[in-house]
This record gives structure tokens, C-alpha cells and sequence, in this order.
């Protein structure tokens, strides 16, 4: 299998040239060294990888969603998958097929991002709608608040009226003992009245203030959610940013790391030199970030009875965990589960297939998520 992760520092040199070769040049010595090994003809292999990248063209090609938003990078598919159909010899069909696999799914790639970025800006469009319903909400009420106060303002000059008419026919009732006891029930009434409409105008004043502090607290609850989706978008892209060369992926149990069978002997559960450093790397990233917690899942190709991939699946979780802990990584935040063969990436048809299945997922958890609730079933 070709390790897809090696370094330009870790290129191979040419026994020949005494340079060193490039990407392309060491997937083709890299698959030449595997017929070899694995005794399996070159025809047979070119016609294995044709196959890959005819199937990774038809799913990209059958996805509306890549055809509309990448068709540059189908095209270019296609016109790989077409070269390689009509190679005139085995290491050119190998060489096109690889390439036509890889632009088939660079173009599915670049289609899920664009749609991303088109969901980002439909969330940002709600946002500004929301926000402009929340302002004419406030004209609104700061409408009915005026409104309010102009007529507890005229509620009150009536009632200032009101008892200076009272006063007066006091005055008058004084002046007047015959029927005084008569002006003094109609000044009381009066006052009754005016008492009256001073208690309705304060409540209305209330009303209209109580309005006015429910609106404020929507326009702080709108900012509040606001800046909480901002928070967390911007954590997941900072996440992402500091765990890609792990090659990390955004899942919806998680960010997944895969540490595929390259970094394991085969029939083994001890960790490589090279996955001691991908793990540190994870134990790096999880110390700076102890709320997050991790899933370690093991799996295995179909090769060997249940019990045995079950059990080898589960030592390899446990390394990887072992290795973690030694790092500094707390063991409460560590769950691990082996699954045996139950689960493939890939069918297990070729032994490529199989040595993608040979792996262990590293799931770190999204906050407040629970490992149980992650298993697979």
C-alpha cells in the first residue's frame, strides 16, 4: 500500500538517477515494489486501479451537487479516466488511473466546500433578517411608548384640571354655606377621579417601560446567539487548522483522526516510531484543550476468525491509548472499543482494500458529548 503521508523530506532516491523522486515517480516504484512482493501481475494491477478511478469518477459524476459547483475538476477527471482507457502499456494505465482516482476526488472535495461556504452565507443572511426584524420591533414599541406617554401626560393635565376645578367649588361652597355639604361630596368626587386617572397613567408608564425592557432583552438575546454560533465556528476552524497534519476530518460524532495499518506491523498492536509521533501530536492537542475528550476505535480486514480480529482490534485501541496516557493525557478522558472486521472502510475484495481497513479512529469528541453515545452499534 503507498503511504500517502510521506514528507518531501522523506522522499525515496533514485537507485538510478541519485535524485529523488517526486510524488507521482514513488506511488509508481511504490506500486511496482507491491506487484512484486505480492506476486500479483502488472496488467492485473493497472486494471484494479482503472476500475477505482472509473468507480471514483461515476460516484463524483452521479453527485448533482459536483457537477454543478466543480465542473472543471470533473472534466479533468474524465479526460484522466480516458487517457488511462486508452494507455498503451500497463505503467501509464497505472500512472492515468491513479491520477483520474485522485481528480475525481478532488472534484467531490472542492463541491462539499463550496456548498459549506453557500450554507455559511444562508446563515449569515437569516442572521442580518433577524437583526432587521429586531429594529422595527423597537420602532415599534419606542412607538407605543410615545404613544403612552402622551396620553398619561394628557391623563394628568386633566387631572390637574380637574382638581382645580374641585378647588374652586370649594371655594365657592365656602362662600356658600347653603349647600357646602352638596360642593364638598362633588370636590371629593372629583378628587376620586383625578386619583383615578393618576394610578391609570402610572400603570400605562409601566406597561410601555416593561415593553421596552423585553425588547431589550430579545436584542441581547440576539446578540448572545449570534456570538455563540461565531464562537463555535470560529473553534472548529481554529481545531481543524491546528490538527491537519493528522489529516483530520469534521464528522458529525466528531473530529476523526484515522491511523491506518502502515503505522502497525501486520498481526501486531505496538505502535510504529511513526505513529509514537502522530499520537503525540494528539496528546499535544488535547492537553491544550482538556474539554475535549476521545474515542479510540480499532478495526481489521476480514483475514483471521472473529475472535482473533476482535482482540487484536481492542490491543490496538489500548496502544494507542497506553501512548496517549504516557503523554499526560488524563485516563478518564480515554474510552476505547474494538470492532474486529464488523465495520470496513472498504470492501474487503483487495489486498489494498484490506490494509485500509487494518486502522484505528481516533474520535475527539465534540464538548458535553459522551463517548457511549458515539459507539457504533
Amino acid at each position: 500500500m503507498t503511504n500517502q503521508h510521506t514528507s518531501k523530506g522523506d522522499r525515496i532516491m533514485n537507485p538510478v538517477t541519485g535524485k529523488r523522486m517526486g510524488d507521482g515517480a514513488w506511488w509508481i516504484l511504490s506500486v511496482g515494489l507491491a506487484v512484486l512482493v505480492a506476486g500479483c501481475g502488472p496488467s492485473k494491477m493497472a486494471k484494479d486501479q482503472l476500475e477505482k478511478a472509473r468507480q471514483a469518477y461515476a460516484q463524483a459524476k452521479a453527485d448533482p451537487n459536483v457537477k454543478t459547483l466543480a465542473p472543471i475538476h470533473l472534466s479533468d477527471a474524465e479526460k484522466a479516466v480516458q487517457e488511462a482507457e486508452q494507455s498503451g502499456n500497463t505503467t501509464d494505465m497505472l500512472h492515468y488511473s491513479y491520477v483520474a482516482e485522485k481528480k475525481a476526488r478532488i472534484a467531490m472535495v472542492v463541491a462539499e466546500g463550496k456548498m459549506a461556504d453557500g450554507e455559511t452565507q444562508r446563515l449569515n443572511e437569516e442572521t442580518a433578517k433577524a437583526i432587521e426584524r429586531k429594529k422595527e420591533l423597537d420602532r415599534q414599541r419606542e412607538l407605543e411608548k410615545k404613544k403612552a406617554e402622551e396620553e398619561a401626560e394628557k391623563a394628568r393635565q386633566a387631572a390637574a384640571a380637574e382638581a382645580e376645578r374641585a378647588a374652586m367649588a370649594k371655594a365657592e361652597t365656602e362662600k356658600a354655606r347653603l349647600g357646602a355639604a352638596s360642593e364638598a361630596e362633588r370636590a371629593a368626587k372629583a378628587k376620586a377621579e383625578a386619583e383615578q386617572a393618576r394610578l391609570a397613567a402610572a400603570a400605562e408608564t409601566e406597561k410601555a417601560e416593561k415593553a421596552r425592557r423585553e425588547a431589550e432583552q430579545a436584542r441581547l438575546n440576539a446578540a448572545a446567539e449570534a456570538e455563540k454560533a461565531a464562537r463555535a465556528k470560529a473553534e472548529a476552524d481554529m481545531l481543524m487548522q491546528e490538527l491537519s497534519d493528522l489529516k483530520a476530518k469534521q464528522t458529525e460524532r466528531g473530529i476523526v483522526l484515522t491511523i491506518g495499518d502502515v503505522l502497525f506491523a501486520f498481526g501486531k498492536a505496538d505502535l510504529s516510531p511513526k505513529a509514537d509521533r502522530s499520537v503525540e501530536k494528539l496528546a499535544a492537542f488535547l492537553t491544550k484543550y482538556p474539554n475535549r475528550n476521545v474515542l479510540i476505535e480499532g478495526h481489521t480486514d476480514s483475514i483471521g476468525s472473529d475472535d482473533y480480529n476482535l482482540g487484536l482490534s481492542r490491543l490496538r485501541a489500548e496502544s494507542v491509548k497506553t501512548k496517549l496516557v504516557g503523554d499526560g493525557v488524563e485516563v478518564p478522558r480515554i474510552t476505547t472499543v474494538g470492532y474486529g472486521k464488523k465495520h470496513p472502510a472498504y470492501p474487503n475484495d483487495t489486498d489494498a482494500n484490506r490494509a485500509q481497513n487494518r486502522r484505528v479512529e481516533v474520535i475527539i469528541l465534540n464538548e458535553g458529548v459522551k463517548a457511549e453515545s458515539q459507539m457504533r452499534q
